[in-house]
């Protein structure tokens, strides 16, 4: 079964540039802008982990984490910024989100995180 991963960013740049690069690793990627348009997604998508970036139109990445969470079983989830600080990254991940990455990603590094985190799930 082809894992589905939910990259949500304002940048349709980023959306191509990680649609690209996770395609080639075999899974399948959904896409979106807004916080409000992810959680219409796994509302009625299967998700298997979600890829957030900090600053959303409507809403911080973090607050869409704990928005999905209250709405659907535990989705892992990365949190992506371009304006990150070791504050942000201690707030993503106090809040439970799997990872951290700074934009530019370093890609080997978030793949392999990635894989750790779909292979460690208990659902």
């Amino acid at each position: 079964m082809r894992r589905t991963i939910l990259v949500v960013d304002d940048q349709p740049s980023m959306c191509w540039i990680l649609t690209k690069i996770l395609s080639r690793e075999g899974y399948q990627v959904k896409t979106t802008a807004t916080g409000s348009s992810a959680l219409a997604i796994v509302e009625t998508d299967e998700v298997h982990a979600a890829i957030v970036d900090y600053r959303l139109p409507d809403m911080t990445g973090i607050e869409l984490f704990q928005r999905m969470m209250k709405k659907r079983r535990r989705i892992p989830a990365v949190l992506i910024t371009s304006y990150g600080s070791p504050e942000l990254r201690d707030a993503a991940l106090n809040v439970g989100m799997r990872a951290y990455f700074d934009k530019p990603l370093d890609v080997r590094k978030f793949l392999g995180e990635l894989k750790e985190i779909l292979g460690s799930r208990t659902d």
